[in-house]
């Protein structure tokens, strides 16, 4: 009865929840794989809730792992923009000189990735 309970709660949650939430499972994304919803789904199928936990968990885990390493590659390139912008490009603003030590108005040619 549980089994059924769980993966009847899981296929709602893959129906009505999942698609609404604006983002993807980070397992599915860095492995190419199933989404954690389907694989403890399969898991819970095979297995049962209980005896199926110590592999939910793993995958849980896994998932973490892989949000992880979205989240630093997505750092990276933030942090790859920062570091080739061409500060050149920077004005003197109107009204003050660069020897008055004058703030700088800069239009800078780089994507500072939402800073």
């Amino acid at each position: 009865m549980t089994k059924k309970i769980a993966i009847a709660l899981i296929a709602f949650y893959q129906k009505w929840v999942s698609p609404h939430k604006g983002y993807t499972c980070a397992h599915l994304v860095v492995h190419k794989n199933i989404s954690c919803s389907a694989a403890v789904k399969n898991i819970v199928r095979e297995k049962g809730l209980i005896s199926g936990y110590p592999d939910i968990k793993e995958r849980f885990n896994e998932c973490r792992y892989a949000y992880i390493s979205l989240t630093r590659e997505k750092d990276k390139k933030k942090d790859k923009w920062w570091h080739n912008c061409d500060v050149s490009s920077c004005i003197p603003c109107p009204g003050k000189s660069k020897q008055d030590g004058g703030a700088l108005d800069c239009e800078l040619p780089c994507d500072f990735g939402g800073i």
